[in-house]
């Protein structure tokens, strides 16, 4: 009866994504492109060539970058960067230069 209420290592070890992939994630750099209708966020990876962020468009990048990713690590990955991009734009929003977090300027 105690089992149930366990969490399986396997299923949540799966959806851990790798520092590399993180790492990329988190330094990519957001250029904001204003449309008719909407605007553009177009995202670089350090290393990648660009592309115009929406869900299908940064799953198949991050599919093709990284193939290693478990399909579980994938969604992470997407949504983790759907994050990031509604940071920037939040920010962008509030008329405020994002700033990166480093060993700089966190003293």
């Amino acid at each position: 009866m105690l089992g149930w209420f366990k969490r399986n290592a396997e299923d949540e070890e799966s959806t851990t994504l790798p520092p590399e992939v993180q790492a990329a994630i988190d330094g990519a750099s957001f250029f904001v492109r204003p449309a008719d209708d909407f605007d553009r966020v177009v995202v670089q990876l350090a290393g990648w060539n660009g592309f115009i962020h929406d869900d299908e468009a940064a799953r198949r990048f991050l599919q093709s970058a990284f193939p290693e990713l478990a399909e579980a690590q994938l969604r992470r990955a997407v949504r983790y960067l759907a994050s990031k991009v509604g940071n920037h734009l939040r920010q962008v929003a509030a008329g405020s230069k994002p700033t990166r977090r480093n060993w700089v300027n966190s003293w």
